[in-house]
């Protein structure tokens, strides 16, 4: 069909009335061309190559309708042939559109207008490609839908020729909802218009698009898990008991209990299985990518319990199946339980790899799933026991079971030593057995221990395994032992006297068994007597006669008698081992006996001796060797013995032989005593208790007896002193006095017992001679001058001043430290003192002072150290107060608190009670005792307050006359000689 030149003038009215909405730009419409506008209506089954062409054999292609093989994604061609005439201009450029519906009520039709390509194959050779401007969107759009996509075309075509060109729309995703019955393709005028010989309309029904489709479905199980307990109870022990009873029994029955029980199903994972499904209609392979997400609950609102992706997947043409599968498990805390709801979406979004476009929209489908019970695991169980049993002549046998059956080829009643095993399987429920058993001695006297030993095990179809704890069933066997101790005597009691024989009892495998029996005789009784030991463990039993006492008529004293047994020693020792240990384990020796058959001695009785020392000495020590002499009736000496200290009893001899007691009477025993030794006592000793061993011989409760004399002596110490001067042996020219003595304390001066003095010609060391008592307290005492300082009291606890050097009197002298001290037996007590000389030493009190002087009153015979303290200052004194102190007179006076002048006493006057603490002091800081700033202080106030004013109160103290005894001086002066008699005591400044 030819366009007319009615074209423009159609088209410009069209316009004006505005019936095309917004217009493209004028242009030359075609001039004598046909226009012939075709979509294919392609065969069923047709489906494009992939990578196209999307052009379908030409016998497809029509002007009508489509039909109904077209669907979602599909790439629809169409063809424009453009037919010139010979009317045609010679060379024409002319434009043209194409449309596609592209959007109706919120629904998609087409999206996506390819760009025309020229079909050389049936085009005329002077055909080129069309020129085609990009895909744009028309609102309102042709026909009355709400969009239309188009592309405007610019063909130059000469007359006389056919131009063909094939383009292609895409049905959008969710074309199937589309609103109306059909979708449109048109070909257009420039401006869109759809009137005019050159507008063409070709059609698809919308009914018969088929969708792109997604599904799936979805299942949900929660697995359980049987859970079992199994136990076991019996009896706790086996005892055989005594073996040696007549009614021993040589086996014992027990029986043990397994029960195994369903317990508790416990809920395991929920699994969810999720099966994809994608459908393509399109005649050409999508890709399609799906995204999936799983709710816990009945919808979307519930917790998200995981989001899967899969895919990419490209669908052939026609596809229709599943393209995922898979299964992801969740806790049932996550998850939920049987009964309880999961929900699921899953959305898919597309990929055209042929247009490079992306595919707006997606497709989605929902499941939802009710979790259901799944697999039970564990419900089928396997029981097993195993038993075993240890020790020494110990089996075992098992009845018939219940239930189940033996495994590895066991007998039911066999006796074992052997491990036996035992099985049920398939149980699903709960059940028990109870195996009946009996334990064997292999030999009637048999004494063991050993352990009957049973485990159960359980184990389900499903990997759940139960154990018990191993029980363990003690099994003993024991023997009792019976030891007799006969004794035999001959008939030499008369009626009334009594004799008592004692035995003690001792294992040879057990210290502290220790046991004593005594048989008695009477007589006119029988002369063969016994005493049983019952309960013996086995072992080597020794059984010793100790000795008999003889009891007169109507006497509750016994005497000691000696008997002999006349029988060969060596057959019949004393001890007298008897055995009733066991041989390889078997009680071959239930039941001894140990007889003794006794007659009295006639040999004259024995006297031995041992000497103990504390401390034990050596045999080369000078003491080691001790002489006692035995003195028989009537005070006769008859021996000398010679005994080393803790060598134990030495007989006293008669030559060669031991010396026999033939007389009756008194003996005694003296030892020959040592110097620096102490007896400390004798046993037996007489009750007057004079450390003489004494005792009486007395025949024939007397014969064969060895009398014993035991005498403990203890050495006695010693003190020694190591003097060092500041650390040093070389004591230069200082001399040092050191004083023993006894029952010094703070309020007693104790028994000087010697007195020593270290100097350079002792080198410092100091053995004092005398002998000192262990147990006894002792004091070692050093003088110490003023101005030293002495380690005394660091390395002697609670070391103190005695009192005629006792600080807290101040007329006393505290020169003098002593320290308590003991020594043990032949101790010698070393005294490491060291001692450092001025400045920075002990203060003196004013009791020293006056007492080493020149001119002191005492008997101490003291050096004149205050002499030579005030010759040290300058000018040969020091003023106290408006007094120069320069005489031993003048210093001793004021020390002693008197008048200078008339040596009258003024104790209760505050000045000179001050002024004697004040020169003790200078005295003091002159010898080179330590200072600190209090002590510093008060001797600068105290001398100020004796010089006269200022202050207001102060007196002008000249050492003679009277001065106030109260008001501000006196307060004053009190005060500082309490702090100055601090400091002269070393109680005020810290350290020295």
């Amino acid at each position: 069909m030819f366009v007319s030149k009615q074209w423009a003038t159609m088209l410009g009215a069209l316009l004006t009335l505005g019936l095309l909405g917004t217009t493209p730009a004028q242009a030359a419409a075609p001039d004598g061309v046909q226009l012939t506008l075709e979509g294919c209506r392609k065969d069923a089954g047709f489906t494009f190559p992939d990578g196209g062409p999307y052009i379908c054999p030409d016998s497809n292609y029509t002007t009508g309708n489509l039909g109904k093989t077209w669907n979602e994604l599909d790439l629809v061609p169409y063809r424009i042939t453009l037919k010139a005439g010979n009317s045609a201009p010679a060379n024409q450029e002319y434009k043209v559109a194409v449309a596609l519906d592209n959007q109706d009520a919120g629904r998609p039709g087409y999206d996506i207008l390819s760009a025309p390509v020229l079909n050389a194959a049936k085009s005329s050779p002077s055909c080129s490609a069309v020129q085609s401007t990009a895909q744009a969107s028309l609102t309102p759009g042709i026909g009355g839908t709400d969009t239309t996509i188009y592309r405007i075309l610019t063909v130059t075509q000469v007359k006389n020729s056919t131009c063909v060109y094939d383009y292609y729309g895409r049905l959008a995703l969710g074309a199937h909802l589309y609103p109306g019955a059909s979708l449109h393709a048109n070909l257009l005028a420039e401006n869109l218009g759809t009137g005019g010989a050159g507008a063409r309309d070709v059609s698809i029904p919308v009914k018969e698009i088929e969708p792109q489709e997604i599904s799936k479905t979805m299942a949900a199980q929660q697995g359980a898990s049987q859970t079992w307990n199994i136990s076991k109870g019996t009896e706790d022990t086996l005892d055989f008991g005594n073996v040696c009873r007549s009614d021993a029994p040589e086996s014992l029955p027990v029986e043990i209990t397994v029960t195994w029980t369903k317990a508790i199903v416990t809920g395991g994972n929920v699994a969810v299985n999720i099966v994809l499904y994608a459908k393509n209609p399109a005649a050409r392979t999508i890709t399609v990518d799906l995204t999936d997400k799983l709710y816990k609950g009945s919808d979307n609102t519930g917790t998200l319990l995981g989001t899967y992706h899969e895919g990419p997947f490209d669908l052939a043409a026609g596809f229709n199946d599943k393209v995922a599968e898979f299964t992801v498990e969740f806790a049932p805390a996550d998850a939920g339980n049987v009964g309880d709801w999961l929900h699921n979406e899953v959305a898919g979004t597309y990929t055209d790899l042929v247009t490079g476009i992306p595919v707006p929209g997606t497709t989605k489908s929902v499941a939802d799933a009710q979790i259901q019970q799944g697999t039970v695991l564990n419900a089928i169980a396997t029981i097993q026991d195993v038993e075993d049993i240890d020790g020494d002549g110990l089996k075992y046998a098992v009845g018939v079971p219940s239930l189940g059956g033996f495994l590895n080829g066991y007998v039911a009643g066999t006796k074992t030593d052997g491990e036996v095993g035992w099985e049920v399987a398939g149980q699903t429920t709960s059940g028990s057995i109870t195996f009946v058993k009996q334990v064997y001695l292999d030999q009637p006297k048999r004494v063991t221990s050993g352990v009957l030993r049973d485990t159960a095990h359980l184990m389900a179809l499903g990997g759940f395994t139960a154990d018990t704890n191993e029980l363990q069933i003690p099994i003993t066997s024991s023997v009792q032992g019976i030891l007799t101790i006969q004794k035999s005597i001959p008939s030499f009691l008369d009626t009334g006297e009594k004799l008592e024989v004692t035995f003690r009892i001792t294992r040879a495998n057990d210290p502290s068994f220790d046991k004593t029996e005594v048989i008695t005789f009477l007589g006119g009784g029988t002369t063969t007597q016994s005493t049983t030991l019952s309960g013996l463990v086995p072992d080597l039993y020794s059984v010793e006669e100790k000795g008999s006492m003889f009891f007169a008529d109507g006497s509750s004293t016994g005497e000691v008698i000696g008997l002999a047994d006349p029988r060969d020693p060596a057959q019949y020792p004393n001890p007298r081992p008897v055995d009733l240990r066991l041989e390889d384990g078997i009680a071959t020796h239930c039941a001894a006996t140990a007889d003794f058959q006794n007659e009295p001695t006639t040999e004259p009785a024995k006297v031995q001796v041992e000497k103990v020392t504390e401390p034990l000495l050596d045999s080369s020590d000078n003491d080691y060797d001790w002489t006692f002499k035995l003195y028989g009736p009537g005070g006769t000496l008859l021996s000398t013995k010679v005994v080393g200290a803790g060598t134990g009893f030495g007989k006293f001899l008669d030559g060669v032989d031991d010396l026999l007691l033939t007389a009756e009477g008194a003996y005694t025993v003296v030892e020959t005593t040592k110097s620096g030794w102490d007896l400390i006592s004798v046993n037996p000793d007489s009750p007057v208790q004079d450390k003489v061993c004494d005792f009486v011989v007395d025949y024939p409760e007397d014969a064969g007896k060895t009398f014993s004399c035991s005498f403990l002596n203890r050495e006695r110490g010693r003190a020694q002193v190591l003097k060092t001067l500041s650390g040093s042996t070389d004591l230069g020219g200082y001399a040092f006095t050191f004083v023993l003595r006894q029952g010094a304390s703070t309020v007693a001066t104790g028994q000087t017992l010697e007195s020593m003095v270290a100097d350079a010609g002792n080198g410092g060391t100091l053995m004092f001679t005398t002998e000192l008592i262990p147990g006894q307290t002792y004091q070692i005492c050093e003088i110490v001058g003023p101005g030293w300082l002495s380690s005394f009291g660091t390395f002697v606890p609670g070391a103190f001043t005695p009192p005629d050097g006792q600080a807290p009197n101040p007329n006393v002298d505290n020169s003098i430290i002593c320290g308590d001290f003991e020594v043990g037996p032949g101790e010698t007590k070393v005294f490491e003192i060291d001692n450092t000389p001025p400045p920075g030493g002990r203060a003196l009190t004013i009791g020293f002072w006056k007492n080493w002087a020149s001119c002191a009153k005492s008997n101490g015979k003291q050096k004149d150290v205050l002499d030579q303290t005030l010759a040290s200052f300058a000018g040969g004194g020091v003023y106290i107060g408006k007094l120069f102190v320069d005489t031993c007179q003048e210093a001793v006076r004021i020390l002693s608190k008197q008048d200078v002048g008339t040596g009258k006493q003024k104790s209760s006057d505050p000045a000179f009670n001050m002024a004697a603490q004040l020169l003790a002091a200078k005295l003091n800081v002159q010898a080179g005792a330590g200072l600190c700033p209090n002590a510093a202080t008060a001797i600068i106030a105290g001398q100020e307050i004796l010089d006269g004013p200022p202050p207001s109160y102060a007196v002008n103290f000249t050492g003679t006359g009277d001065y106030p005894k109260k008001g501000q001086f006196a307060s004053e002066a009190n005060s500082l000689a309490t702090t100055l008699d601090q400091y002269n005591n070393n109680y005020l400044c810290v350290g020295p």
